[in-house]
């Protein structure tokens, strides 16, 4: 994979100095509250993984029959019609070297009853890459666009015309663990991908065992900090209350 400043990387494919319309994404937040007494537990994967392992660039590279690396070159908000222009294609080979997308007008896309089904525009010469066309039985009009800054986004082709395409509805959230940088390094990765040199190796490769208690106290914890104490290569554990501080020294695998 090229650097971000080779100088043999094409025009296309730097990254923009101007910063693209953000899509409409609501926030979550949630607060957890712990009033009983004070458990330090080793945690596994509770939270959401920073990555999907099974939906990688190289997994949609293998899914879609059609991947082209494009960039936008009209954009009609009036009327809904957007106009990408084919760079390259990596993998297959559709009848044109533009696509046109409609997507829903603003006057439309007011009435939609979720933020997170709008669609913001992106900005003429903005690159898109796109998977297209499913592998999959019955899903074959699928296509998934990426225009960067976490904006994926679901479309479909029309199959007498597979150069034309309608835009239903945003990527769900799932989608950020696949890619969410630039869209001109996804468009390296897929480029790398066609050429047999792509090696990021994007696979989770940690195991999870059962919640492990490795103390009580009467009070909740205040702070814990992992260090290897004594340096016999297994960390220990450090932890504060209102009881006092307390070691935890690691004597063999997870038994402290």
């Amino acid at each position: 994979m090229l650097p971000l400043d080779s100088p043999n990387l094409p025009d296309e494919f730097q990254p923009r100095t101007t910063t693209p319309k953000k899509m409409k994404v609501s926030t979550r937040q949630s607060t957890l509250a712990k009033a009983c007494l004070g458990i330090m537990t080793l945690l596994p994967a509770s939270a959401p993984a920073l990555i999907n392992p099974s939906l990688q660039a190289k997994d949609l590279f293998e899914r879609f029959q059609h991947v082209l690396v494009t960039k936008v070159s009209k954009v009609d908000e009036n009327t809904g019609h957007l106009e990408l222009t084919v760079i390259s294609q990596p993998k297959g080979k559709l009848s044109s070297e533009t696509v046109t997308m409609t997507f829903p007008p603003p006057e439309e896309d007011a009435d939609f009853e979720s933020e997170e089904s709008s669609f913001e525009v992106p900005e003429i010469g903005q690159i898109v890459v796109a998977f297209a066309a499913s592998k999959v039985r019955r899903r074959e009009k699928d296509v998934m666009i990426y225009v960067g800054d976490r904006q994926w986004h679901e479309v479909e082709l029309d199959p007498a015309n597979p150069s034309s395409w309608e835009w239903t509805e945003a990527g769900e959230e799932s989608l950020v663990g696949t890619f969410n940088g630039q869209a001109e390094r996804l468009a390296e990765a897929v480029t790398d991908l066609a050429d047999g040199s792509y090696f990021f190796p994007a696979r989770v490769w940690a195991r999870f065992q059962d919640d492990l208690v490795v103390a009580k106290s009467e009070q909740p914890f205040a702070g814990v900090a992992i260090h290897d104490l004594d340096r016999d290569g297994r960390p220990d554990i450090v932890a504060t209350s209102g009881t006092g501080v307390r070691l935890m020294r690691q004597t063999g695998e997870l038994k402290f």
